[in-house]
């Protein structure tokens, strides 16, 4: 496994079940703007170690999905501000240019402290 990408919970945003229910789930880096941070999971910020691709892997609270797209600014959004847009909609194409998607399944339950890690299975 080579981690790509990992960060940890610290606060998450009072609308981010109504997101969750329709798989969806929006990350921003600490620090983000109060109307971001209400529907967003705030996390601590790393660096993006290499880009994000189709056939990679992301464990969300010690479930796994594979992704299945990424749009064409995903990881420049996840690499300069920490953002990211994760949906379970299996697409390979993403709806959206900033979208990563993963297979359709449903997402666990978000808790502080959870970490999530991006990762090639595939050696480098």
């Amino acid at each position: 496994m080579h981690v790509k990408y990992e960060m940890c919970i610290t606060r998450i945003g009072r609308l981010v079940d109504q997101f969750l229910s329709k798989g969806i789930l929006v990350f921003f880096q600490e620090g983000a703007p109060d109307e971001l941070a209400e529907f967003s999971i705030l996390h601590t910020h790393s660096d993006l170690k290499e880009n994000i691709h189709i056939g990679d892997h992301i464990v969300l609270c010690d479930k796994e999905f594979t992704i299945t797209g990424v749009g064409d600014v995903a990881n420049k959004n996840l690499g300069d501000l920490g953002h990211l847009i994760l949906k379970n909609n299996g697409l390979r194409e993403t709806e959206l240019p900033g979208d990563i998607s993963v297979e359709r399944e449903p997402f666990p339950d978000i808790c502080l402290g959870n970490k999530v890690k991006l990762f090639s299975v595939h050696d480098v």
